[in-house]
C-alpha cells in the first residue's frame, strides 16, 4: 500500500508513471473498530496498525501486521532516493510479486512482495556478491498454519516487545550465484532485498 500510494501505477495505463513523479509524501492511519465506532468492545478493525486494549482479557495495546509493514518501510525505503517499479521482481518471471526498488546513496534496495497464497521464487540480479535479506513474514502463533489470514506477522524473525521496544532488524547475508540472488517467499511473505553495503546491519 505504502509503494503505491508514493508511486500509483494506473491499471489502465502501464508505465503511465514509472518514474514515480505523481505520488502521495506522508499517510495518517488510523485505528477503528470492526463495525461501531466509538465501541471499544466491538474489536479491532483488520487494518489496525495497533490492536489497541477493548477489555482487560485481551491485555496491553501490542503492535498488529501493519505496524510491521510501516515498521520495514520506515527502517528501508522512508528516506531513499529513486523510488521505481520494477516489473515481475526485475524481469524474473513472477508476475504475482509486487516489486519496487530504491536507492540509499551506493546502497539499492528491492522490496518483494508476494501476492499469492502459494509459494513464489523470484530472481534478483545483483551488483555485488552478497545481499542482505530482510523478511517480512506472516506468523501464526497457533501453527495452524495460516499465511494471507495469519494473525501475527514478524519482522526478521522478531517481534515488537511488550513494552512496545523493537530490538532492531536482523538481516540474512546471502550470497549471489552469478549475479543473481533467487529468493524465495512464503505465501503472503516480502522481503527486501540490499545490495551494494560496506557491511552488515
Amino acid at each position: 500500500m505504502l509503494f503505491h500510494a508514493a508511486c500509483p501505477q494506473p491499471p489502465d495505463q502501464p508505465g503511465a508513471n514509472a518514474d514515480c513523479r505523481l505520488g502521495a509524501v506522508g499517510v495518517n492511519l488510523h485505528n477503528a473498530e470492526v463495525e461501531e465506532f466509538w465501541q471499544p468492545e466491538d474489536g479491532n478493525a483488520y487494518y489496525n496498525a495497533i490492536r489497541y486494549d477493548p477489555a482487560d482479557a485481551t491485555g496491553a495495546p501490542k503492535a498488529a501486521a501493519p505496524y510491521y509493514a510501516l515498521l520495514l518501510f520506515a527502517e528501508l525505503a522512508q528516506g531513499a532516493d529513486g523510488l521505481r517499479p520494477l516489473a515481475a521482481g526485475g524481469g524474473a518471471g513472477a508476475p504475482d510479486v509486487s516489486a519496487w526498488q530504491v536507492d540509499d546513496g551506493p546502497e539499492r534496495r528491492v522490496f518483494l512482495v508476494n501476492k499469492t497464497d502459494r509459494p513464489v521464487g523470484v530472481d534478483v540480479r545483483l551488483g555485488t556478491p552478497l545481499a542482505w535479506v530482510h523478511r517480512l513474514t506472516p506468523h501464526d502463533p497457533a501453527g495452524a498454519g495460516r499465511t494471507l489470514d495469519a494473525p501475527e506477522v514478524r519482522l526478521d524473525g522478531r517481534a515488537v516487545a511488550a513494552d512496545g521496544t523493537w530490538p532492531g532488524l536482523r538481516p540474512r547475508v546471502e550470497r549471489a550465484r552469478r549475479g543473481r540472488l533467487r529468493v524465495e517467499l512464503a505465501p503472503g511473505e516480502a522481503a527486501a532485498v540490499r545490495t551494494g553495503r560496506a557491511g552488515g546491519g
